[in-house]
């Protein structure tokens, strides 16, 4: 930016059409992505939204590419107005503007700061002013939807609240009442803003104008919610009738009795300090005419019902007036009906037998005319569903209400939600020492911790070891753990007295349908640690909508956990699972299938990285044919999908050849190899064709031994790739299979020019390729031509060199590969820069990297950085200095991934680029490290062109 001139004056609005304003001119927004991302980090500006999540917001539930939002970051990057700054930290995004340039974010400092304000009802105007329509009322539904968004529509209404209360108690009703009145048609069904608008318009001399706004209310709830309006409604009607204002003197209280219910607290509460906390705050809040509801959710045996009474015990002084409490029996078949519990509740109330009316709504009514004028909790445990709550749940924002539920009860209004899992293994151990006595725990914490961990670090299960260890005390932790070893008596080991795991699970796989329970035992036989709903699909051959449907259910009886778009089970139910009845055939079968989807869907990904079963050798293992919708969305993210079934990949081939598969074994480890190479999942990729390599068949060992050389090679071990290249080669000629030995050959080669034996490896391309032609490997040919051609550019022919590419790359757009494609492109951009044309080479990389970050190969991202930084290094205006940025990023990627070899390469780069910007100390620090790295690698003809560099810099 010239000096002297600031940055323009930035203006986000979002409460209404999202607009941008800069120096009070509009912007133009971009296309429809990149304006959704800008609104799902606007409403979290500041703070860093993740990716999972700024996915959801950009592109629905079922989410988006990570290589789809990261080209929609980039873009918006460059829209982005001076003063705002989009960066990358910690696996998500943060939006950094200039302070106080978006209106909700004004609208809630005003908002907040009203009541100190000598003039509260102007403030308030003010901050309501700033309202234009919904907040992002032109962006998708489910942004509109977000939590975010719906928390800014409750802010607005109480702000209107607070706005008629304040004109309410000075005077002001008249000034007011066109304001709120306006707003409370955004919430026709919420009673709390209706009741003020009935007060304002009375309060104004409006009294005719009231009484037809109540007759209106009246008829929309009878026609739409099939109710009669709340006693709140219908005081302020009886007000109007008496042509009197609103209530202002103070309520008094009942002289009834305070009744507490609660059971007695635990004295050994342990580990759930941040949700006792959170839910504490939820329960203290003031203010709202909305109780504060909490939610605590989670299956049996995680302590919901502990730690709700904890927080009860905690929160007694806000809620002066009593605490009820009632277990509604949600596990079992027979839960206490809403009717039974409102009688119980009047009873502790006070009310006698003839007080209490026989129907529900009656019961429901006094209820709520009862707790109007108190501040009461309600912990309503174990509760089935919303349906059992909703007349259970009072009127007045006085009182608190703390569910809890094995059900996540999507549909009841909440301030707060906790959701229950497994104790962290620091808090378990924890439990275990208040139990049994921090000196037995101290004296041995590995065994102890072993022993949480065989008790799936459930509080309920913690409890029962302890329990027995107690009674038992000649036993030590040792034979604890011995005795829970044994998977097959485990759960018959958790259970002490009245405590039983077994039986909680019992009471949840008790309420499935016989699909689903069929299903349930099915997947727990997978060695799998998560799976996606299609695995259902395949153990229950069924379609992937009804497979969704039932492995929701079993996650909805807490039987299944969820990560994401994924489900897992806990170790206890999955021991649980398995000891349903199964006929064997069928167990069999089921997980054949399984594992037949896994390779099938493997298949997929890979043809669609590589335009079909190039570059590859396949075998005849059955595959498992699913839905169009499931491939399609492989085919469409194919390295989304590697990712996400990395962990589950692995444990199939292992699964596959512990059942004697060995052939699927083999082909889903090599199909999977190259992909999760690509993502950097080396790891992994060792793993699967490790197992692999015990496989029992030629043709198997052939692939495998080929696959494990490429493999060597991305790990840098160069001597190991060799020797597995060779013994590819000897078991695909034993077999006479030309395709196998053209194959590794051709990939030899490659390595045969990386450590500088460029002859040789021109003459095992020319020996490759005719075969891979003759096979029709069109992968395999783009891949040989290109490889020639970087040779012939290597060895200063850059013309012959220049025919090979354009060839191989007219054969990789045959065949439909884009990676070939990306890798043709990037060499085609090297040889531009060696002829010496940069902006050529610029256009060349710039496809590269789109290319890359589409299909989310970060080892192709970098290198196409790399030739970015390298031909903007070659051009000497004024966008030399646009070397570093693209570089920078390069390297960045090269020590996630991580590759020496990349490394290796972008710092040489950059220490040129430092050069040519004449930052000598900069270009030692980095050349320096280049060439350290190059002789770790013992790549002699790379460390003495990087030194010669270095030789610059003094």
């Amino acid at each position: 930016m010239a000096e002297g001139v600031g940055e323009p004056s930035v203006d986000f609005r979002i409460l209404g059409p999202l607009e941008a304003w800069a120096d009070g001119v509009p912007l133009a927004l971009p296309g429809r992505n990149v304006r959704w991302l800008l609104a799902a980090l606007l409403l979290d500006a500041g703070r860093t939204v993740t990716e999972d999540v700024l996915s959801a917001r950009v592109w629905g539930p079922s989410g988006g590419s990570t290589a789809a939002l990261r080209t929609a970051v980039s873009r918006l990057r460059h829209w982005l107005p001076g003063g705002s700054r989009l960066s990358y930290t910690g696996g998500g995004y943060r939006l950094s503007v200039p302070d106080g340039c978006i209106d909700a974010e004004r609208f809630l400092r005003r908002m907040a700061a009203a009541s100190r304000e000598p003039d509260p009802v102007a403030s308030l105007g003010e901050a309501l002013a700033l309202w234009r329509d919904w907040a992002l009322a032109d962006t998708s539904e489910w942004l509109r939807n977000d939590p975010a968004v719906l928390h800014l529509a409750k802010q607005r209404l109480a702000c209107a609240c607070q706005l008629a209360d304040h004109a309410l108690a000075t005077g002001r009703a008249a000034e007011v009442a066109g304001t709120v009145e306006r707003i409370a048609e955004h919430f026709p069904y919420d009673e709390s803003i209706q009741a003020r608008v009935l007060a304002l318009l009375g309060a104004s001399g409006r009294r005719a104008a009231a009484l037809h706004r109540y007759e209106q209310i009246r008829h929309r709830f009878a026609r739409d919610l099939g109710i009669d309006p709340s006693p709140l409604l219908r005081q302020a009607h009886a007000d109007l009738l008496q042509d009197e204002g609103p209530e202002t003197t103070a309520h008094i209280l009942s002289t009834a009795p305070l009744p507490n219910l609660l059971p007695a607290d635990i004295a050994d509460f342990t580990g759930r300090a941040a949700e006792a906390e959170i839910l504490t705050e939820a329960l203290s809040a003031r203010g709202g005419t909305a109780p504060p509801v909490a939610l605590v959710s989670g299956p049996g045996g995680v302590g919901k019902t502990t730690l709700a009474v904890h927080v009860a015990h905690l929160v007694t002084e806000r809620y002066p007036h009593g605490q009820l409490y009632i277990d509604l029996r949600g596990n079992q078949r027979d839960p206490i009906q809403p009717s039974e519990v409102l009688g119980r509740f009047l009873r502790a109330l006070g009310a006698s037998a003839v007080d209490i009316p026989p129907g529900l709504d009656e019961r429901a009514e006094v209820f709520r005319g009862l707790l109007s004028q108190r501040r009461l909790l309600l912990v309503l445990d174990n509760a089935a569903s919303t349906s059992q709550l909703r007349p259970v749940l009072p009127g007045a924002g006085s009182c608190g209400v703390l569910v809890t539920s094995r059900r996540r009860l999507g549909s009841l209004a909440t301030r707060c939600r906790i959701d229950l899992g497994s104790l962290a293994p620091e808090h378990a151990l924890g439990l275990l020492a208040r139990i049994v006595g921090a000196a037995k725990v101290d004296e041995d914490r590995q065994t102890a911790l072993r022993l949480a961990e065989l008790a799936g670090f459930l509080p309920l299960a913690i409890r029962i070891v302890g329990a027995k260890l107690v009674a038992k005390n000649h036993w030590d932790l040792r034979h604890m753990v011995a005795r829970l070893t044994d998977e097959r008596r485990r759960l018959d080991e958790l259970a002490y007295e009245q405590l039983d795991v077994r039986t909680g699970f019992e009471l949840s796989y008790g309420g499935l349908s016989p699909l689903e329970q069929r299903a349930f035992h099915l997947l727990s036989l997978l060695d799998a640690p998560d799976f996606a709903a299609w695995v259902t699909a395949a153990m229950l051959d069924t379609t992937q909508r009804a497979a969704e449907d039932v492995t929701e259910r079993l996650v909805d009886a807490r039987l299944l956990d969820t990560a994401g778009d994924r489900y897992r089970f806990h170790d206890l139910v999955r021991l649980f699972a398995r000891e349903r009845e199964e006929v064997p055939r069928e167990r069999s079968d089921a997980v054949g299938r399984a594992l037949g989807a896994w390779l099938s869907l493997a298949q997929y990904a890979y043809r669609s990285i590589y335009g079909g079963d190039y570059q590859t050798v396949l075998g005849d293992a059955r595959r498992t044919h699913l839905d169009s919708e499931v491939t399609q969305a492989v085919t469409t993210a194919p390295l989304g999908w590697v990712e996400a079934d990395r962990q589950a990949l692995v444990t199939a081939t292992r699964q596959a050849l512990r059942l004697g598969q060995d052939e699927l074994a083999w082909e889903l480890a090599c199909t999977c190899a190259p992909t999760l190479t690509i993502k950097g999942h080396l790891e992994e990729a060792s793993q699967m064709l490790t197992a692999a390599r015990a496989v029992d068949d030629p043709r198997g060992r052939g692939v495998v031994s080929f696959r494990m050389a490429l493999l060597r090679v991305d790990q840098e071990r160069h001597g190991e790739a060799e020797t597995f290249f060779a013994v590819a080669q000897r078991e695909f000629l034993a077999l006479g299979d030309r395709h196998g030995y053209a194959l590794t050959l051709s990939y030899q080669a490659a390595l045969d020019l990386y450590l500088g034996r460029a002859d040789l490896a021109l003459r095992k391309q020319h020996e490759a390729l005719p075969v891979l032609r003759e096979v029709s490997d069109q992968g395999g040919v783009a891949y040989c031509l290109r490889n020639i051609g970087q040779i012939l550019m290597e060895n200063g022919d850059h013309d012959a060199a220049y025919a090979h590419l354009r060839s191989a790359l007219s054969v990789a757009d045959d065949s439909g590969s884009p990676r070939n494609r990306a890798q043709v492109l990037y060499w085609t951009g090297s040889l531009h820069l060696r002829r010496d044309e940069p902006a050529a080479a610029e256009a060349a990389f710039e496809q590269v990297l789109a290319m890359t970050r589409q299909l989310g190969d970060l080892a192709g991202e970098a290198m196409a950085l790399l030739g970015l930084g390298n031909a903007r290094n070659h051009i000497t205006d004024a966008r030399s200095t646009g070397a570093i940025q693209p570089l920078e990023e390069a390297l960045s990627i090269g020590q996630r991934i991580p590759s020496r070899r990349i490394q290796i390469r972008v710092l040489h780069a950059l220490g040129q680029a430092y050069l040519v910007q004449a930052q000598h100390a900069k270009a030692e620090q980095v050349l320096t490290r280049a060439a350290s790295l190059a002789g770790e690698l013992g790549l002699r003809a790379q460390a003495a062109t990087i030194l010669r560099t270095l030789a610059r810099t003094r």
